[in-house]
């Protein structure tokens, strides 16, 4: 049987070595305590395996997403609990295993489920692009751009910010040419994609 690659990110070196040594008869592994570590000579086809840390997987997925790549995530942890596993498959991991485990264990959670990963890291690298393009507008414009996502009319966003219609065509205007968008539905589907309460069932 063909051995799985595996990119293992952790920053404590003992819980990594602990990994890396469980899967070396059946998996072939990248070691990183630091994302910055295997610089461009990441496997174009392998899982990664990252413990529970948000801030960590936000990150791994930003450079996946800069560099063009859609890896499978399965996160691990020593204080699994449903909570936290709920919270990194929303965060866009695809498994969630709890550790100290069995080699059979870490290759179950990450087996069968590449198409869907591939569709997952996709939806994550897009809203990670549509949150970037937002960051661009002012807190005006951004305010009148959220309240396409609505439908409201230049007329209905100025009496509820308060402002003109003729300020609030500016303000589009303005934030259409920011985000490269041509109409109000191209940019309230860039704040949809944007949002954290997006579901994740769309990107199954």
């Amino acid at each position: 049987m063909e051995r799985k690659s595996v990119i293992l990110f952790d920053p404590d070196m003992q819980r990594r070595r602990a990994l890396a040594d469980v899967l070396q008869d059946v998996a072939i592994v990248y070691e990183s305590g630091d994302l910055a570590e295997l610089g461009h000579v990441w496997p174009l086809d392998a899982w990664v395996l990252v413990p529970d840390d948000n801030a960590l997987l936000l990150t791994l997925h930003s450079e996946l997403a800069r560099r063009g790549l859609f890896h499978p995530i399965v996160v691990y942890s020593q204080a699994a609990s449903t909570g936290r596993a709920v919270s990194a498959i929303l965060g866009g991991a695809m498994n969630y295993v709890a550790w100290p485990c069995s080699a059979a264990e870490l290759l179950a959670a990450m087996t069968g489920n590449e198409p869907a990963a591939a569709r997952r890291s996709r939806f994550i690298a897009a809203r990670l692009e549509a949150r970037a393009k937002l960051a661009q507008l002012t807190p005006r414009e951004r305010e009148v751009i959220v309240s396409t996502r609505y439908g409201l009319s230049s007329k209905e966003i100025g009496r509820l910010l308060r402002i003109s219609y003729r300020t609030v065509e500016i303000y589009r205007a303005n934030a259409f040419a920011k985000l490269g968008v041509r109409s109000a539905v191209a940019a309230a589907e860039l704040v949809i994609m944007a949002d954290d309460e997006h579901d994740w069932a769309l990107a199954a």
